[in-house]
């Protein structure tokens, strides 16, 4: 067909300009979230390279009979450890190496010398804004800072600090290095599970999206199709047309989507995961990968256009009634109880195969979600008989008889925010996991939230210790546990003095001698049972273990105690609280899953505002002669807007709570079947806030779409008709 008679024939008028504008934003916008996506998964490889420095290739630091292998010019000894500061992870690597070592930083930087440090950018802005006997004395003289290259994002902080050789070998944990080239991390089947499940969850609704925007003047597009086969067209002839106007459509918006992303990229990396944003040049979408997500767009739209008209079968005369969609069927159930069955074997059975367990998560995700969609139909078409019976106004009785005749277009209006709300469910439900640990339950028999502990080398001087610890403004006290039996390695059962049990919160403590507990339970962030406390003689003491420092309470008394003890070589581990010690392990999976959570959230209100209020239009056209007629008839325009409304909400309020059940159910067969230790809480407070905006941007959807029912029902309207 030539071009002219394309344009004249669908481009008409000023309305069909508009709705074809409308429908290229909307695919730009939903083509730009997938490039977003795209951008983020090839970022996420990008900062794990730059980071394969940190871990490295180790060699074991003593031979087999226990003596210390030498260090030398081409070797250096390191230890790595991760401490809290004021909520985020801070990665410190000590390295000892020779006055004359060859050894270089990934960079090709010199190690600095002992009392100097490297430095993340977002460390030394840290160092810089807090007095330094907070932080900056852990780290001595800042020497330079580390590069970009070798940090996983801009927030990281991160520190190469150069101790003595002894210093690091008294604390036990050390290794030699040849280099520091890194290894390549072996994937964590867990976490890979948790991106793969994350990128399922956000591609989903972007797609629904796509899928919705192009549906934008669908009835007025029936209408032209229609006529143009009264006045002759073949069917071959309005296909073609139909493909023609949807390739054009999606083409001019997936390039407008493409350069939509860069415009938006800065923006998009300020998104944290993993505790960090992105640098921007990170989020890269090659072209070779655009033009593929340009030529898929463009292709499914156009054969999903034709295959449409042929569905619908327009014939020479048109329509004049809509007709019924095909009464949904039980079977429709099938890919939801299917996902529900491989999630189920994934987490819990008796598997030794972990990528098989984790092929059957993923597997089961992604199916429930698709189940979900298309088991939406069957229920509007199982609650319409119900509306029916029970129906008890105009509205609803109306409604009753659409969702009869049209479920799964009744339920597609919903399906975007539905799916997305389990996608938000489900990571919500994760993160509160994670979130027990960061948040400690407070009670007696549990370390409190003022004290805190650190592991002492062996042959450690405690008593000069506690005594320098002392002198630390805000300290309140200090406790030196000790081994049982020296030697024997049970270095969990712990002996205090019986008043220093007392200091550490315990209750109904002895009157004298000293007392035992087990510190393992005594600091586990996750433990809500206080610790029994045993009465013992004090000569079954040994070797000290442990140092306990209690505080007033007061941040910045912590973070003095921290940094003093940071230069003290009795030490063999940071001194850390509860919080601190959960935080190391679950700050970035709090932080990710709440990312992935509501990132969710932000795609979810696009499709419940875009979603709603073009599928609400699209019904008020194709029934815009029933409801004109109604008009006619005396029906006034406050019971039509109730009728709109109804047929609207009714699906996503039928569905809402089974949808956030089946997100809480999966999220904890995710969480507590891979790590049964772990137990879910209630959600984030912003979990509830995004629902209450998502359920609140859907009405005012449907609300706009009244002012386009009320004209396109009007007396002259229906009259022309």
């Amino acid at each position: 067909m030539r071009p002219a008679t394309f344009r004249l024939v669908l481009l008409n008028d000023a309305p069909a300009w508009r709705r074809l504008i409308a429908a290229v934003a909307g695919v730009a916008v939903g083509v730009a979230l997938l490039f977003t996506l795209l951008g983020a998964h090839a970022g996420l490889d990008a900062r794990d390279a730059r980071t394969w420095w940190m871990n490295l290739a180790v060699h074991p630091a003593v031979d087999e009979s226990g003596a210390a292998i030498p260090l030398t010019d081409d070797t250096a000894l390191v230890s790595g450890h991760i401490d809290v500061f004021r909520g985020n992870p801070v990665w410190q690597l000590d390295v000892a190496v020779t006055p004359s070592s060859r050894i270089r930083l990934p960079d090709g930087q010199v190690p600095p010398p002992i009392g100097q440090s490297l430095v993340s950018k977002a460390l030394a802005s840290q160092i810089s804004h807090v007095p330094r006997n907070q932080l900056g004395n852990r780290f001595g003289v800042l020497a330079g800072q580390i590069p970009p290259s070798m940090l996983v994002g801009p927030d990281s902080l991160v520190v190469i600090h150069p101790v003595e050789e002894q210093v690091l070998r008294d604390r036990g944990k050390v290794w030699l290095i040849d280099n520091f080239d890194g290894i390549q991390p072996s994937t964590d089947g867990v976490y890979s599970m948790m991106l793969i499940i994350g990128a399922i969850a956000l591609i989903i609704p972007v797609v629904l999206l796509v899928s919705i925007v192009t549906q934008l003047g669908a009835a007025q597009r029936r209408e032209r199709l229609q006529t143009l086969r009264l006045i002759g067209a073949s069917p071959g002839t309005v296909s073609r047309m139909a493909a023609g106007e949807m390739a054009l459509m999606t083409a001019i918006g997936s390039l407008a989507g493409w350069g939509l992303f860069y415009l938006l990229r800065p923006i998009a990396a300020q998104v944290k995961v993993d505790t960090t944003r992105f640098y921007p040049t990170d989020l890269t979408v090659s072209p070779l990968q655009a033009l593929a997500v340009i030529a898929g767009v463009v292709a499914v739209s156009s054969m999903t256009a034709v295959w449409r008209v042929t569905r619908d079968g327009i014939g020479p005369l048109g329509v004049t009634r809509q007709d019924k969609e095909t009464v949904p069927g039980v079977i429709r159930l099938a890919p939801l109880v299917t996902g529900a069955v491989l999630i189920s074997v994934g987490a819990f059975a008796d598997l030794q195969d972990v990528m098989r367990r984790q092929q059957l998560a993923i597997g089961g995700f992604a199916l429930i979600a698709v189940g979900i969609i298309v088991a939406g139909p069957w229920l509007v078409h199982r609650l319409s008989g119900m509306l029916t019976r029970r129906a008890a106004s105009a509205p609803a009785l109306v409604a009753a008889g659409w969702f009869r005749r049209h479920p799964a277009a009744s339920f597609r209006s919903v399906a975007g925010l539905v799916v997305a709300l389990f996608m938000v469910t489900v990571f919500a439900g994760m993160a509160s996991v994670a979130t027990v640990s960061l948040h400690p339950t407070e009670r007696s028999g549990l370390m409190a939230a003022d004290t805190a502990r650190a592991r002492l080398v062996a042959g450690a001087d405690a008593d000069a210790l506690a005594a320098g610890i002392r002198q630390v403004g805000g300290v309140k006290g200090v406790v030196i546990g000790y081994a049982i039996e020296p030697g024997s390695g049970d270095v969990s059962r712990t002996v205090v003095e019986a008043a220093d049990a007392g200091l550490l919160g315990f209750p109904d403590t002895p009157e004298r001698g000293c007392a035992l507990f087990v510190d393992a339970f005594f600091v586990d962030p996750v433990n809500t049972n206080p610790v029994p406390l045993e009465p013992v003689e004090c000569p079954t003491a040994g070797e000290p273990n442990f140092v306990y420092v209690v505080t007033d309470g007061t941040r910045d008394a912590m973070e003095r105690a921290q940094t003093w003890t940071s230069s003290s070589p009795a030490l063999a581990t940071s001194l850390a609280t509860r919080s601190d010690q959960g935080g190391v392990s679950a700050a970035g999976a709090v932080e990710t899953l709440a990312t992935m959570a509501y990132l969710g959230v932000v795609i979810a209100i696009v499709i419940a505002g875009v979603s709603l209020a073009v599928s609400s239009a699209a019904s008020v056209m194709d029934n815009k002669r029933s409801f004109g007629l109604m008009r006619l008839m005396g029906m006034p325009t406050g019971v039509l807007r109730r009728v709109i409304a109804t047929q609207a909400m009714v699906p996503l309020l039928a569905t809402i709570g089974a949808t956030i059940a089946t997100g809480f159910a999966v999220a904890y067969a995710l969480i507590t079947g891979w790590a049964p230790s772990l137990r879910m809480s209630w959600p984030d407070p912003r979990y509830y806030v995004a629902i209450a905006v998502a359920t609140l941007i859907a009405a005012i959807a449907v609300a706009a779409t009244f002012t386009v029912a009320t004209a396109a029902t009007s007396a002259e309207t229906t009259r022309f008709e």
